[in-house]
């Protein structure tokens, strides 16, 4: 699982910054509507279509570094990952968190900044330590509820 992280990590940071190099006026608006939508939802707590949202706001990053190969093998991890960062919603105050970096890598790419826009990404999607250590000790407590 770290290692997959470590690559969407790389991936992310990498569409960020082709992102902000390569997307029409169109397209830095219709991810400025992507990032509005996961407001709408992170405001009302609704971490399911939230989920969704988030998903539609990183494939539009990715979409928008107009390298085929990129979008291709970005999403495809986006989607192995994407149970880990479901779990990851259910902490407190996580769906602001995330809407509140979502803004800075949107501003980001908006202004065209690809440096920013490839590291705010890269800490955006990086595997938080405290988080792994819980999904993995509440899989344990499932799998010792499961044997008993």
């Amino acid at each position: 699982m770290v290692s997959l992280f470590e690559m969407m990590a790389e991936f992310e940071g990498v569409a960020g910054r082709l992102a902000a190099r390569r997307m029409s006026d169109q397209e830095r608006e219709t991810l400025t509507e992507k990032y509005k939508t996961c407001e709408f939802y992170a405001r009302r707590g609704d971490r399911e279509n939230y989920h969704l949202a988030n998903n539609a706001f990183h494939v539009t990053i990715y979409e928008g570094s107009h390298n085929h190969y990129l979008i291709a093998h970005a999403s495809s991890l986006y989607e192995r990952l994407a149970p880990y960062r479901l779990y990851e919603l259910n902490r407190a105050g996580e769906l602001m968190r995330m809407h509140d970096e979502h803004g800075r890598i949107t501003e980001a790419i908006v202004q065209r900044d690809g440096e920013l826009a490839y590291r705010l990404l890269k800490e955006h999607t990086s595997l938080d330590s405290d988080l792994l250590g819980d999904l993995m000790a509440t899989l344990g407590d499932s799998r010792a509820s499961f044997s008993t």
